[in-house]
Parts: structure tokens; sequence; C-alpha cells
């Protein structure tokens, strides 16, 4: 039998292992929060990592990696990803952990990460546990001591929930007020209202419950250089909406909006009752009445049901397409809107139902609907008749959605009416202006002898037309714009 010597493993750190060739060694660091303390343990991490690799000849610091996250997840910690990345790159042989929780405090995330730095031949070692993971044995341990991490986290978070619960349950509440636009927090916690910020809140709320469409406000802001929460000065629809819907700027604070159902990913959805909520009346300066945030929102919610799911809930049409006469037309056979068409470079108007369907509803021309508007614009500032308003009743925020919804409708169609009024009070029109039915035009309904024009909180005016009669010149068949 030949001789057979055994040579044992060697620890790669150790003075006999690879003599002439450094190991490239990185460290990652992670705490949870900020705080004054957390931080000091962030450095202390750090400074422990560079006095024990500086004392060692056979190591050589490559990178220190620190996040200030939760452990449950890999999503917003950045130096962990970027670590991955430069462990896939073959940036380091060896990673320093000072213990599992500070790793990852997800089993699977633990696990997954240890394998694929094991496949790039990284060896991960753990201080406070003493684990590498190159030795087979620590796979079962990293399982165990992942698992007991996770739970803790898991514990942790059911705590903060339970003391937030605790905290809302005595009118208490908490919110980020980095980009809250409109109040500022005092050191000692106090909210108060700036005043610069509030007036561009104010505008939102008057402009979008004067009838204006949420692209020309936005259009609107940001052409007069108004700042949103974070600073720029670019709105959107979506930033809009937000403030709109946002139940704090009438004085009154609802925690638990969103309810968390996943700990370990953090992922939140709405709240429909699967959890607590807690309504704090009066709970923050308002900076606009409860009415007017009431309304303003139901108007959103009427808009979208009239425009994105089609239902007839009432009030003016609030529609920022670049034809004044959409949605104004209504086809007196079908019911159905006139569409904006282009007949041999002749724009005129038909029935969506003749387009699409089988209505026999006349086409007609757009120079005619523009004289109509005119002629009843003028017989209409000579008549001088009286407006007439709705009376909105006062809103709760208890009041069901329809309900809402309805007063939003006859706050609208009283926010129009004024226009027609202010209308009445100006100079008699001498020309057609497109903004005469964008703004005051609730309805045109057009017969073969006339064309019936209903301007906002009036009876609708009569004009005779000039050509009386079926349109038979142009043909059924036309161009799409």
């Amino acid at each position: 039998m030949n001789n057979v010597t055994i040579i044992p493993a060697q620890d790669r750190l150790s003075g006999n292992y690879g003599a002439l060739k450094k190991l490239r060694v990185a460290a990652y660091v992670r705490v949870s929060t900020l705080s004054s303390e957390q931080e000091d343990s962030l450095e202390n991490q750090k400074q422990h990592y560079e006095e024990l690799v500086g004392n060692n000849p056979r190591l050589d610091l490559i990178k220190i990696y620190a996040d200030q996250a939760s452990g449950l997840n890999t999503k917003k910690r950045t130096s962990f990803n970027t670590m991955m990345r430069d462990a896939r790159a073959r940036k380091f042989d060896v990673l320093y952990v000072k213990s599992i929780s500070r790793f990852a405090r997800n089993t699977v995330t633990t696990l997954t990460a240890i394998r694929e730095l094991n496949s790039y031949g990284i060896e991960t070692r753990f201080e406070k546990e003493n684990l590498t993971s190159t030795d087979p044995s620590t796979n079962l341990l990293l399982s165990i001591m992942a698992s007991m991490a996770e739970s803790e986290s898991i514990s942790i978070s059911e705590n903060v929930n339970l003391g937030l619960k605790y905290k809302y349950s005595r009118g208490e509440w908490s919110a980020n007020f980095t980009n809250f636009l409109g109040y500022d927090k005092l050191p000692d916690g106090t909210v108060v209202i700036n005043e610069e910020q509030a007036e561009t809140v104010r505008e939102i709320y008057s402009d979008f419950l004067s009838g204006m469409s949420l692209e020309h406000l936005a259009k609107k802001l940001t052409a007069e250089g108004r700042k949103t929460g974070t600073g720029i000065v670019k709105w959107t629809k979506t930033s809009l909406i937000r403030i709109i819907s946002n139940i704090k700027y009438s004085g009154d604070v609802l925690q638990g909006i969103t309810t968390t159902v996943d700990v370990i990913n953090k992922h939140r959805v709405r709240n429909n009752g699967d959890a607590p909520q807690y309504f704090i009346e009066n709970g923050i300066p308002a900076i606009v009445d409860k009415q007017t945030y009431l309304l303003a929102k139901a108007e959103l919610s009427r808009r979208e049901q009239m425009f994105i799911e089609g239902k007839d809930v009432g009030g003016p049409a609030i529609y920022s397409g670049k034809y004044p006469f959409t949605r104004k037309i209504v086809c007196p056979s079908c019911n159905n809107f006139y569409n904006h068409r282009n007949a041999r470079g002749t724009y005129v108007w038909e029935c969506y139902g003749r387009i699409h369907g089988s209505c026999t509803a006349e086409i007609i021309k757009e120079e005619e609907l523009t004289d109509a508007v005119l002629k009843a614009a003028m017989d209409l500032w000579e008549l001088q008749p009286e407006i007439k308003m709705n009376d909105v009743p006062i809103l709760s925020s208890k009041d069901p959605e329809d309900q809402l919804i309805r007063a939003a409708a006859l706050y609208m169609e009283n926010s129009f009416a004024k226009r027609t009024q202010d209308f009445l009070s100006g100079d008699k029109p001498a020309e057609y202006d497109p903004e005469l039915v964008r703004n005051l035009v609730e309805k045109i309904v057009i017969s073969d002898t006339d064309i019936f024009i209903t301007f906002y909180g009036t009876d609708p005016v009569r004009v005779e037309r000039n050509r009386p009669g079926r349109n038979t010149v142009i043909g059924r068949k036309l161009k799409r714009n």
C-alpha cells in the first residue's frame, strides 16, 4: 500500500495560507434607524473592521458596505445590493459581518445570499455566532439562527404596530412632514401652517371647484412657478389628486388608511376594513374648510365616474380636449354626443351613434354651430335672464358617497352658472370665441329647423337655422382626424 499523507485544511486568514497572496476583504454593516445611538453603532462597526484588517498584513480591505434600513427586505438596502453586484464581479474574497441579524432578518434572504456568495468562492464570516460559510455544518445553524432573527424582527414590528394603535386611540398621530405642502413641524412637535405654501393649496381647491380640469390646473401652476411639496416646479395630475384627496387639509386626520399584509416584504394595501382606522377630528390646523374638502373629493369621484366609467352622475362635463364642442352636442335621436370630424377639408360634427351604429341624425358643419353660439350669446346678453342657482347641502364625512357626488354636481352647476353671471355683467360679445362654448354652454340640441343652446343656469336659447332641413351634401363616410 502506498504511503498517504493527509494535509489538513487551513484557515485562509492564517499566516500559513497562500503566503504570497493577500486576501481581499469586505465588510457589511447595518443599522435599522439613523438615531444618534444607531449612528454611533454604525461608525463603531466600521472602525472595528478597519482595525481588524489593518492589524493583519495578510488582509487588504476593499470596501465597507453600510446600510440604514430594515433587515427584513433587501429592496431598499442600496449597499447590500451593491455588495452582491461586486461579489458577482469577484471584487473580494472574504466578507465579514457582525452577526446574522445585521446581514438579514429574513431566513430566505440570508440563505440565498450566502449560497450565492459561496458559488463565487467568497467566504462569509459571522463574528458574533463564530460561523463561516465554508463550514459544511453552517447551513443548518444559519437556518436556525436566521429564522430566530426573522421571528424577532416580526415580533418587534408587531410591538411597534401595537404601540401605534395605543397612540392613535389617544388622539395622537404621526406623518412625514418633509414633503407635506402647506405645513411645517416645529422642533417641539407643533404643526403650523406654512402660509406661503398654503396659498398654493387653497388655489388648487378653488380652481378645481371652479371647473378647471386637472390637466389645465397642472399647466397653470407650473407656469406660475408654484412649487410642489418636494420643491420642484413641475405639477402633474397625480400630485394634484393627492392634495385634493388629503383629508388633513380640512383639519381632520385619518390614521390606518393602509395596512401591512406582509411584514417581511413591507407590502401595504389600502385598508378596506381589514384593520382598525382612527379618525381624529380637528387634529391639525385646517387650510381649507371641511365643506370645500368634501366637495372637491366628491368632485374627483364624479369626474372619474363620468369620464372613466361612463356613468351619468349629473353636473357639467369637465373636459380639456382641444375641440370646444366636445360633449356639448346631444343627438336628438339616440342621445349620444357628437364627435369632431373632417369631411374633405370641412370640419363637421357627427353623432357617435351614426359613426358606430345605425343612427340617422344629420351631420352639421362647425361653421353653423359657431354662428349659432354667437347669435345665442348675443340674445342672452340682451335678455339678461335671472340665473338659476342650486341649494347645496352642508356635507359631513359620514355622508354616503352617492350623496356627496350629488352635492358636488349641484355645486359645479353653480360654479358654471356663476360664469354665465359674469358674462352677462360684461360687454356684449361681438364675435365668436371658443371660450364661449367651453365656459358657458351646457348643452346643444339640433332639430331640422332650430338649434337649442343651453347656457349654464339658464333655459335653452332658440336659434333659427339659416338652412333648415337635412344636410344631404356631406356623405356618410368621413375621414377621421
